[in-house]
């Protein structure tokens, strides 16, 4: 689905004005409109200026996408988390091994030996405890 962003340069004169923090980009789509302060692109887009053919708004610059998009808090996170996070996990037939890179540096490299009995409730447990890990060193590191 199609997504058009722009800046709604009115609301950004009323906030300069009024002292108001109204969110100044509109985030079109055939669903509906989006108001929003910051606004994540997870994938390809463009940014079109055409002076000659506004949108109907008014805008003559604008980002298009395909991609699905983040807003607001989501959109922070997002962009505040780690950006490249890889998780390679395999299980064997008497453990697993896990490797976590984040940006291609390995983080953590794990082996387990189960004994051939796979305790998944044990295994699953030590994942969550993997990744809140690696979402701490992240958080340090940012």
């Amino acid at each position: 689905m199609k997504t058009v962003i722009h800046v709604n340069k009115h609301i950004i004169s009323k906030n300069k004005k009024s002292e108001e923090f109204s969110p100044p980009l509109t985030c079109k789509n055939r669903i509906g409109n989006e108001k929003a302060k910051e606004v994540a692109i997870l994938g390809p887009s463009k940014v079109v200026y055409r002076p000659d053919k506004p949108l109907s708004c008014g805008a003559v610059c604008w980002v298009e996408t395909h991609s699905d998009i983040l807003t607001g808090s989501e959109a922070e996170f997002y962009c505040n988390s780690a950006p490249d996070v890889q998780a390679n996990f395999h299980l064997t037939p008497i453990g697993y091994q896990m490797d976590i890179l984040v940006n291609g540096k390995k983080y953590l490299s794990e082996c387990r030996d189960f004994g051939g009995n796979a305790k998944v409730k044990k295994l699953t447990n030590r994942v969550c405890e993997l990744l809140e890990q690696i979402a701490e060193t992240i958080r340090k590191e940012n």
